[in-house]
């Protein structure tokens, strides 16, 4: 018989305790930036990453930044118009209603 552990993360937290930011910051990360002058150029980027925490969620589960931050690496050039379609995943993949992210 094979039992697994319980989902501690996504039980309700009734303490009503909401937090503005919760996130990873320092994440050294390769990525392309889109010039305004239509050329990319590869650069590390140091990315902070934040979400707010609803009163009634445990927490987040901090890989799932890393995550959203993968899948947009290699697929995208980061510009200003590429950030919100960024911003928009993050926040329907961690469920939160404030996310902020910095590169």
């Amino acid at each position: 018989m094979t039992q697994t552990l319980p989902d501690v993360q996504n039980r309700e937290d009734h303490r009503g305790i909401e937090l503005d930011r919760v996130g990873v910051t320092n994440v050294k990360f390769p990525i392309t930036v889109l010039r305004k002058d239509g050329t990319t150029s590869p650069v590390s980027a140091k990315v902070k990453l934040f979400a707010n925490l609803p009163k009634l969620a445990k927490g987040h589960n901090l890989s799932r930044f890393s995550e959203v931050l993968v899948e947009f690496g290699p697929n995208h050039n980061l510009s200003s118009s590429t950030m919100l379609p960024f911003l928009e995943r993050m926040q329907n993949h961690l469920g939160s209603r404030d996310v902020y992210a910095r590169f």
